[in-house]
């Protein structure tokens, strides 16, 4: 199952609410829930935070790896051309020397236009960043739910601080870039795996 869950009715709250869905309703609860009932809907939210963060870091390393598999043969192939350039000043190279270092030339073009296009430096960031964000929110939630159980914070303000963070999250999943199901299985299967919890 990947992040982009299906719109669903929320028997706490009544009403249908996204979990971190792009674009849907989020849950805003018409009066404050008891905090029992806030802090389950914290704890799961931490955690598909914690699991969202962990895919997008996985969408960064996946990116960063494929600049990597371009750039690097991209930075040896042009160094051996400029190599052979300046070895071959003032003589007169065989033609399959010529063919050589021309064949190299172009492949090291095709790689740099390939980079150019699919720009996986710039996704792996944009990952990286959205990562961040949600290991950010993840821990704004730990704390909720800190507050939540220790009845440091009131029902009024445990309903309005959940419905402000999911909003967040809401408008968090519509800027971030798309993750494949299997990275988000990934992230779940480690997450389930994780003997000190999250």
């Amino acid at each position: 199952m990947g992040h982009h869950s299906a719109t669903q009715s929320s028997p706490l709250l009544g009403l249908r609410m996204g979990e971190f869905a792009q674009g849907k309703d989020v849950p805003i609860a018409a009066e404050p829930l008891p905090l029992r009932d806030v802090a389950h809907l914290v704890d799961r939210y931490r955690r598909r935070a914690h699991r969202m963060s962990r895919a997008q870091y996985l969408a960064a390393l996946r990116a960063q790896r494929a600049h990597n598999r371009l750039g690097v043969p991209m930075v040896a192939l042009s160094t051996i051309v400029g190599t052979s350039v300046f070895a071959s000043a003032g003589s007169r190279p065989e033609s399959g020397w010529i063919i050589a270092v021309g064949t190299f030339s172009l492949l090291s073009a095709v790689l740099a236009a390939l980079q150019t296009f699919y720009r996986f430096s710039e996704t792996s960031e944009k990952h990286r960043n959205a990562g961040a964000s949600f290991a950010g929110i993840k821990r704004e939630l730990d704390i909720l739910l800190l507050r939540v159980n220790s009845g440091a914070v009131s029902e009024d303000g445990a309903s309005e601080s959940l419905a402000d963070i999911t909003c967040r999250i809401s408008d968090l999943e519509k800027d971030c870039l798309y993750v494949p199901d299997r990275l988000y299985d990934r992230a779940r299967m480690e997450q389930e795996a994780d003997s000190e919890g999250i």
